[in-house]
């Protein structure tokens, strides 16, 4: 996974579930009664408390004061589609970087290219 971006609430807010803060993932594990390793697998899967984590944390990183209970009138239905169209975008990327990548000559291909065969 890599950084994800989504708009609610007038803001704009960003987490990158691959590298959280140490503090950020203790917290998650806690919320979501699980090893932070589940998260984005739960994520994907479509659990509330691993969105209202996912949230929480984004929103955390913009507005420290943050607790989980400021959160519990955020509509879900609006949360989902704004980290749907950040994971998305998200994944998008990943997919391009991973092309490009597989794009990039290796040295080794090139060697092979330019030795001589014999017949």
């Amino acid at each position: 996974m890599t950084n994800i971006e989504f708009t609610f609430d007038g803001d704009t807010f960003s987490f990158d579930p691959d590298h959280p803060l140490l503090a950020e993932a203790t917290v998650i594990e806690k919320h979501i009664g699980e090893p932070y390793i589940q998260f984005t697998k739960m994520l994907a899967e479509g659990y509330t408390a691993a969105y209202q984590a996912f949230a929480l944390t984004a929103v955390k990183r913009k507005r420290p004061e943050t607790k989980f209970a400021d959160l519990d009138g955020w509509d879900l239905g609006l949360l989902i589609d704004a980290l749907d169209v950040g994971l998305e975008a998200a994944a998008s990327a990943a997919e391009q970087a991973a092309e490009a990548e597989a794009q990039v000559p290796t040295p080794a291909a090139d060697q092979a290219a330019d030795s001589p065969t014999s017949d």
